[in-house]
């Protein structure tokens, strides 16, 4: 009893487990001469939607932009601020969200929104270099190069997401007991509007995760379209793609200005959190984040860490991640 009571404390884990409904939202990127490949995660707790969706639709209200798509792609200097206004906003509403603390919301009219616990969510990146650095030896049998390379994406995002989930949620570092996902939302124009495979992501995925890990058995790959209607999910799959934006804005080549670094710079104090080393520990943030960088020729998933400048990312393979 006293050797488990010395670990809790060693990973500062509170003693009572939980048993946690997520839903998983998904947006990818491709790769440039500035960026990688690479899928991001954007993980809710289903206790948490509606007053994280509450509080995103807040913000929208504070700068009149009730029906405005946030994008990452649509963000400019001198046009639709309003825009840029509540994307920064967001990513520090996420800041918060994403601490292993109750959360306090003070909306547009003076009325504060409470949580009574942490919201839970969780945000994960998973890059490598080029989609077509993975190898067709695997997929010969897959007659047409496009559906290999429709292969090659699956294989990645289902590497993302046993990632995340066992790297979020181990009972061994967390208070987590048992997870159930329910859903998994992606964005409408995913890959080119290819339909993904439900059998090789998931029904594969049930065979490799682990026992604390459970899938519903109803889950599919759910579209979200853009929509002038920002329901939750609408909400949630567009703060998906700012966090991919913004994330390959941190640790990419793209030439750094003034007016994007406000915009990120909720995103960038998290992931800096990386650089604590083993006293990460202590943080707010453990184990509620993880961005990495796969080395496909061996495999080796490490950190992806923020460019110092626009040419650091020669060395871009770091610490190896704990999954």
């Amino acid at each position: 009893m006293q050797e488990n009571e010395a670990q809790k404390t060693l990973f500062n884990v509170p003693i009572k487990k939980i048993e946690e409904e997520i839903e998983i939202y998904h947006d990818e990127v491709y790769d440039n001469k500035n960026r990688p490949f690479g899928h991001q995660f954007l993980i809710i707790p289903t206790r948490s939607k509606d007053i994280f969706n509450e509080m995103l639709t807040g913000i929208r209200k504070d700068y009149k932009a009730d029906n405005l798509t946030i994008n990452w792609k649509k963000l400019r200097e001198t046009s639709n601020i309003n825009r840029n206004l509540v994307a920064k906003d967001w990513l520090q509403l996420l800041y918060n969200a994403t601490h292993n603390s109750p959360i306090k919301f003070l909306k547009i009219n003076r009325e504060i929104i409470k949580s009574k616990d942490s919201l839970g969510i969780k945000i994960g990146s998973i890059f490598i270099k080029s989609i077509h650095e993975m190898s067709d030896d695997f997929w010969l049998h897959v007659e047409r190069s496009e559906d290999r390379t429709k292969r090659k994406y699956e294989t990645l995002l289902k590497w993302g997401v046993k990632g995340c989930l066992h790297f979020f949620f181990n009972p061994t570092f967390t208070n987590y007991s048992k997870i159930l996902v329910k859903r998994f939302y992606t964005d409408g124009e995913v890959f080119g509007k290819v339909k993904l495979s439900k059998s090789r992501i998931f029904e594969r995925l049930e065979n490799e995760i682990r026992d604390y890990i459970k899938f519903d058995r109803n889950i599919d790959i759910t579209k979200i379209m853009k929509s002038q209607d920002k329901t939750a999910e609408v909400n949630f799959e567009e703060l998906t793609d700012i966090i991919l934006g913004a994330t390959c804005y941190l640790c990419g080549s793209e030439n750094k200005t003034e007016w994007k670094d406000k915009i990120v710079a909720p995103l960038k104090k998290i992931y800096i959190k990386k650089e604590r080393g083993k006293n990460i520990e202590k943080s707010g943030h453990y184990r509620n984040f993880s961005l990495s960088y796969c080395d496909v020729k061996s495999l080796n998933f490490n950190d992806w860490n923020i460019a110092l400048n626009n040419k650091n990312q020669n060395n871009i393979f770091q610490l190896p991640l704990n999954f």
